[in-house]
């Protein structure tokens, strides 16, 4: 989905609403905007808890993996 917006004169914008339907905001709720090179940028809602938001990412590459296990022969090879 594309949208446009027109920045006013204090550098305000209006998301429009099938923007705010995509992203699931309302009033009050806060965006986190980033900016990449070449004049790029995303916008994300901002998660009400980043631990929550990020619990469970990647989990697939520690499937089978005994995360204790693991621990102790990292630390292990931190004597060597």
């Amino acid at each position: 989905m594309t949208a446009t917006v027109r920045l006013g004169r204090r550098g305000q914008m209006v998301l429009p609403a099938e923007v705010r339907r995509a992203l699931a905001v309302k009033e009050g709720d806060e965006l986190l905007i980033a900016v990449w090179p070449g004049g790029k940028a995303t916008m994300i809602r901002k998660p009400r808890s980043f631990a929550e938001a990020l619990a469970g990412l990647y989990g697939h590459l520690w499937k089978g993996i005994d995360p204790l296990i693991y621990q102790k022969t990292e630390r292990e090879t931190w004597e060597s």
